[in-house]
């Protein structure tokens, strides 16, 4: 009887034992292996063939497709990326792995806190990632308590794995650059320039000509001129919407326009040419009351060519351009307030 505890006993042993050396890429609950791709078994990252039926290799994406590509392994050579195991052909030795060197040796079967890693809590780690640019970037960091690299990126657009603002590529061939928008699109290329149009800022150095070397400066309004000739259309010494000569005495009332050519422009027939407006239209003006405020009153354009009501305001007090009860100030400074009393005197 003593002999057959003993067995099961031993049985019992060998069988967690053998559990437990299977049990690294189990998840603790389900008792199911852990995949980024459940429904095909593998990783993001991994080798795979895009077509069953031929040799042509793969990676698996964030989608969990196959992709077109060559693995970005971390040990080439082999085909495997570092803490990966191999076989170094030699029956004498046990638990195989690639170490840092891209070697394949026997490591230790240390009982480590983050056994897929091989690795503890606080070791130190990299985690590289592809920015949208395409730029690779490598990050030291530590192990955390999740054994996972800490600091692994977290993007605002983590199917780009990028950022909002970030340089991208609006087409597959990387031609047409662009910048991540808040719907995490590669939408139009944002431009952090003055003036986008020529790629420069206010007061930046630029050719006056695309076919001469002669440098100017960009204006306020984005046009490069010549500082020695400030003028927008620099040819004719003139600015857009100066009257000009365009040597044709059958046209009339010419001038400047924004292609810096000498064009004839309608003249309009107005019923009050010094103000360029009819009767009618409408107009504003302003004034200060006495309080110090600046009022703004609508109106319109009488047949006296005025716009009706300026300086005429019919007021109680004329002088003070108030009313009788209206607010006053009784001090220059403004400091004391008053009313407008029946004499037209501001009064506590």
């Amino acid at each position: 009887m003593k002999n057959i505890q003993t067995l099961l006993g031993t049985l019992l042993l060998a069988t967690l034992f053998i559990f437990s050396a299977c049990n690294d890429n189990l998840d603790d609950t389900e008792m199911s292996l852990l995949f980024d791709c459940e429904n095909i078994e593998a990783n993001i990252g991994d080798p795979c063939l895009v077509n069953p039926n031929d040799t042509q290799s793969g990676v698996i994406n964030a989608d969990c497709e196959c992709e077109p590509g060559i693995p970005d392994y971390e040990c080439p050579d082999l085909e495997a990326n570092i803490g990966d195991p191999c076989d170094d052909d030699d029956p004498a030795t046990n638990n195989t792995a690639i170490n840092a060197d891209c070697n394949c040796v026997e490591v230790d079967s240390t009982l480590y806190e983050c056994p897929d890693l091989q690795a503890n809590i606080g070791d130190d780690c990299v985690y590289t990632y592809v920015a949208a640019n395409g730029d690779i970037i490598t990050v030291t960091s530590t192990i955390n308590d999740d054994c996972e690299c800490e600091g692994a990126p977290l993007f605002e657009c983590p199917d780009m794995m990028a950022n909002i603002g970030d340089d991208c590529w609006q087409d597959a061939i990387g031609t047409i650059p662009g910048t991540i928008n808040e719907f995490c699109e590669c939408g139009d290329l944002v431009s952090d320039y003055e003036c986008p149009d020529l790629e420069l800022n206010i007061g930046d150095d630029c050719l006056i000509s695309p076919n001469s070397p002669e440098l100017g400066t960009v204006d306020q309004n984005c046009n490069c001129i010549d500082p020695n000739n400030p003028f927008e259309c620099p040819d004719l010494n003139l600015n857009y919407g100066d009257p000009c000569d365009d040597n044709d005495p059958a046209t009339n009332n010419t001038e400047v326009n924004t292609d810096c050519e000498c064009v004839e422009v309608d003249t309009p027939v107005y019923d009050c040419p010094d103000l360029q407006v009819d009767y009618g239209d409408a107009c504003v003006y302003t004034y200060t009351d006495v309080n110090g405020d600046i009022v703004t009153v609508a109106s319109f354009i009488n047949n006296d060519c005025e716009c009706e009501g300026e300086g005429n305001n019919n007021w109680e007090c004329p002088d003070l351009q108030l009313n009788i009860g209206d607010d006053c100030f009784l001090d220059p400074t403004g400091s004391m307030i008053g009313t407008v009393n029946a004499d037209c005197e501001c009064e506590e």
